[in-house]
Formats: structure tokens, C-alpha cells, sequence
């Protein structure tokens, strides 16, 4: 992140000699204070930049959903690429039986929301379990800082998502 400042107004509250008009009092200061607001100039120009391809690259993805009343633990990993803040990841092949595709934007700043979709797989299940496949949805609050990230899931089963720039 970049901050520019091609010139600062002062932003201060300025004493004043008593002579300026009582309109200029503040009345919580003490009977011969007196105050002047300043504001910015119409010449002050604060700009931020971010680099929006900051988070560009190749991401390691590692999803983990401790196991739960519901639902047996499962954990799972895989690869996602972010071009221009859009971060794409698919864990198998689309619509087929332990599949997940995880899809949003990364904000500049590093936030992110994530939708995260899929099918589910006998497979996940480690006790054994006869489970059935389901296609599920939900969506991902996530953060991005350097070469790592953390998110968790906002609605449903408690799952945590960490990533690492490869």
C-alpha cells in the first residue's frame, strides 16, 4: 500500500487571540480560550493505492470441518489460483462425488467472501459410515495477508479453510 499526499492541511484546533468574535467561543474551554475549525483545502489530495493483483498466484487450499453432532470430521486439500483478485478452486471434477469448487474476490485490503459449493463423498467419512452424497453450498469469510490466509464458514457446520501462496 502506497499513500500520496501532494500536500497536508493542518488539522488542528487553533487558539485564537480574544479579539475574534464571541461566535468562535467554545462553550466547554475556559472564558479566554477561543477556537478555530480548520478544514481540509480544496488542494489537499490524499490518494491510497492498492494493488489489486497482490494475491495473484497459485494458492494451496486446506479445508477442515471438526466432526460434529451431524456430520463426521473431514479434512481435504487442494489447489486454487487467484488473477486480478478472483480466486478459483476445484477439488475434483465439478458436480461428481467429492467435488468443490470454491469461487469470490479478494478486496484489496485482503478481505474476502467466498462461495463454496460441491458434492459430498462416502469417502469423507472416516468412521465408516454409510453416508449419502449431497451437494452442498455455503459461503466463506476470509482473510488474506502476505503469502497466508485463514477463513471460516458463516452459515452451518463449523469448517475452517487456511490458505498458503505457493
Amino acid at each position: 500500500m502506497r499513500i500520496q499526499t501532494a500536500s497536508i492541511a493542518m488539522l488542528a484546533t487553533i487558539v485564537v487571540s480574544p479579539s475574534i468574535s464571541s461566535a468562535m467561543k467554545s462553550p466547554s474551554a475556559g472564558p479566554h480560550a477561543r477556537f478555530l475549525p480548520v478544514a481540509l483545502s480544496p488542494t489537499t489530495d490524499v490518494t491510497m493505492t492498492f494493488d489489486a493483483w497482490r494475491f495473484d498466484g497459485s494458492w494451496n487450499v486446506v479445508v477442515f470441518c471438526p466432526a460434529s453432532a451431524d456430520a463426521p470430521a473431514a479434512a481435504f486439500r487442494f489447489m486454487a489460483g487467484v488473477k486480478d483478485g478472483l480466486l478459483h478452486g476445484e477439488r475434483g471434477s465439478a458436480g461428481s462425488r467429492g467435488s468443490m469448487i470454491l469461487d469470490g474476490t479478494i478486496q484489496p485490503d485482503g478481505t474476502a467472501r467466498l462461495s463454496a459449493s460441491g458434492v459430498s463423498s462416502d469417502a469423507e467419512d472416516p468412521r465408516g459410515l454409510a453416508s449419502q452424497e449431497a451437494p452442498y453450498a455455503y459461503h466463506v469469510a476470509a482473510r488474506f495477508q502476505g503469502s497466508r490466509g485463514l477463513g471460516a464458514r458463516i452459515e452451518g457446520r463449523v469448517c475452517h479453510l487456511s490458505f498458503t501462496r505457493q
